[in-house]
C-alpha cells in the first residue's frame, strides 16, 4: 500500500474513531433502577414519598407515595377485586378489567379476568411477605372498582379518554406483625439531581433500616447501612448508577432497527 493511501485510511480510521467516541460519550441512557427500603413503624397506617428532582425542583408527579397501612396476613393475604356497577358519566360502560395481580415480585396465575355487572367480583388468597400489586385496565369503557387487601379498602375509578394509558397499577405494601415492611419503588430512566425520601406531616414514626439501590449490576449498591428515623433524608445524585454509555447489544440493537423498518 502507497504511503499516501496508508495516510488516508489511517486519517478516515481516526476520524471515524472520533465520532464513534463522541456519540457514545454524548448519548448515554440510563438503565432501570430500583430503590430497596427496608424500614419498620411505630403503627401503621402511615407512608412516606420518595420524590427525585431532576433540576427544575421537587414537584407532585416526579415521586412515589409509599402508603403503609396494610397487615400482612398468614398464610394468605385475602384479595378482593369489585365492579361497583358505578362508573364516570363519559364512560362507555362499567366494565373493570384485571390485568394481572404481582405477589412479591411474581405474577399470579390465572389473574386476567373481566368483572362485568353480572359477576361484579371475585377474590383470590395470595402468598405474599412484601407487596401485592394489582393492575387493572384504563379505558374509556371502563366503570368504578373496588380493591381490598386484608380488609383495606379502596374505590377507584377506571376510566381514562387517553386510550394509549392501557393500565394503573395500584401498590399495596405489606407490614407484618412486627411491623417490618420492604419497599422497592422503581425510579425514573433520567437524570435526577436529587433523590429524597420524605415522610408526611401526618405520618407515625418511621425507622428506616436500610436503602439499597437495585441496578442491573450483580451488587446491590448500599445508600443507607444504619439504622435512621425518617423526616427528610437526602440521598443525593444517584445516576451515575443508571448511566450508560455503550453496550454490545442496545448497539445492534439499533443498527438493526431501521432494517426492520417497513418501507
Amino acid at each position: 500500500m502507497a504511503p499516501e493511501r496508508r495516510s488516508n485510511t489511517l486519517l478516515l480510521g481516526i476520524i471515524f474513531m472520533m465520532l464513534t467516541g463522541y456519540f457514545v460519550w454524548n448519548c448515554p441512557w440510563y438503565d432501570p433502577a430500583v430503590l430497596e427500603i427496608k424500614g419498620s413503624v411505630s403503627s401503621i397506617s402511615t407512608g412516606f414519598d420518595v420524590a427525585w428532582d431532576p433540576g427544575s425542583g421537587l414537584n407532585n408527579y416526579e415521586r412515589y407515595k409509599v402508603v403503609l397501612n396494610t397487615q400482612s396476613s398468614k398464610p394468605v393475604n385475602q384479595v378482593q377485586i369489585s365492579n361497583t356497577g358505578k362508573k364516570n358519566g363519559a364512560s362507555l360502560s362499567k366494565t373493570i378489567a384485571l390485568r394481572r395481580i404481582v405477589a412479591d415480585g411474581h405474577e399470579l396465575p390465572g389473574s386476567r379476568i373481566e368483572l362485568t355487572t353480572d359477576k361484579p367480583q371475585i377474590g383470590f388468597k395470595v402468598a405474599a411477605n412484601q407487596s401485592i400489586a394489582i393492575e387493572l385496565a384504563t379505558n374509556n369503557r371502563s366503570g368504578l372498582a373496588r380493591i381490598t387487601v386484608n380488609g383495606v379498602s379502596y374505590e377507584r375509578d377506571l376510566y381514562i379518554a387517553n386510550i394509549e394509558a392501557k393500565s394503573r397499577t395500584y401498590d399495596f405494601w405489606l407490614v407484618s406483625p412486627q411491623n417490618q415492611f420492604t419497599v422497592k419503588a422503581a425510579l425514573p430512566r433520567y437524570k435526577i439531581n436529587e433523590l429524597m425520601l420524605l415522610k408526611r406531616k401526618d405520618a407515625q414514626s418511621i425507622k428506616l433500616n436500610s436503602i439499597y439501590l437495585l441496578t442491573g449490576e450483580k451488587d446491590p449498591i448500599p445508600l443507607l447501612t444504619r439504622q435512621q428515623m425518617l423526616s427528610k433524608i437526602n440521598l443525593g445524585s444517584i445516576s451515575h448508577y443508571q448511566k450508560r454509555y455503550f453496550g454490545w447489544g442496545r448497539f445492534i440493537q439499533q443498527l438493526l432497527s431501521p432494517l426492520s423498518q417497513p418501507g
